[in-house]
């Protein structure tokens, strides 16, 4: 299947209606998780890269190491954030690594028409967040209102995650940051990614070397979670 084909079954999301941004109604983002399927494990033939500038958590010196690349506009990748998150709770020995992978011409090669308009902006959004610490807290709420994700209304994500909003507002205006995000993003090009979210682990039981696990959210997660401690 072409890799643009891939692109577009990846994520596709109805139009949602104009909400403020209130408080969620639930803890999930994404719809309901079905029963859990066994996730693949492919062997990937390449190092993985970790740019220590990219948000993780979890310690830097890690057995068992997690890279998600995702897209803020992706409903599957909404899903799954979440459950990774509650996942690093519960295996704090395991470092995960947020990239992204937005699906979105403005910084990502491989997508040749408009997809997911603002998906770089948010992106770029996380990455200014994460500087100050605040990956998490501004991610949960790009992906809880992707719809949002516009350049009128970003500056809500920003008051609500808690950001210093001039510090916020100048890492966002400086063109290095674009360039980081751009060549971020290539890193993922250079691994074959076709879609989000894509998700890449090192050292799960019996595996040598990173693997690609594939798979529904909850099938994934049950693969990391049972990585050996």
């Amino acid at each position: 299947m072409p890799p643009m084909l891939l692109l577009l079954l990846a994520c596709v999301r109805p139009p949602a209606p104009t909400v403020d941004l209130a408080p969620p109604a639930s803890d999930a983002y994404g719809p309901s998780m079905p029963r859990p399927q066994a996730a693949v494990l492919t062997p990937v033939p390449v190092d993985v890269p970790l740019d220590p500038s990219t948000a993780s958590i979890g310690p830097a010196d890690a057995r068992v190491v997690v890279v998600t690349y995702s897209d803020f506009q992706c409903p599957f990748c909404a899903h799954l954030f979440p459950l990774v998150v509650s996942l690093a709770e519960r295996r704090p020995d395991i470092r995960f690594v947020f990239g992204s992978y937005p699906l979105n011409q403005d910084c990502n090669p491989m997508v040749t028409h408009q997809m997911h308009r603002y998906a770089c902006d948010a992106a770029l959004a996380a990455s200014c967040a994460n500087a100050q610490g605040r990956y998490v807290p501004i991610a949960e709420l790009l992906y809880q209102y992707p719809e949002h994700i516009t350049p009128p209304e970003l500056p809500a994500f920003v008051e609500r995650a808690g950001l210093d909003r001039a510090a916020f507002d100048t890492c966002f205006a400086d063109p290095a940051s674009r360039q980081a995000l751009r060549e971020h993003v290539a890193a993922g090009v250079a691994l074959g990614i076709e879609g989000t979210p894509t998700v890449y682990a090192r050292g799960l039981a019996g595996q040598e070397g990173w693997v690609q696990v594939t798979g529904d959210a909850a099938g994934i997660v049950a693969a990391l979670e049972a990585a050996p401690r």
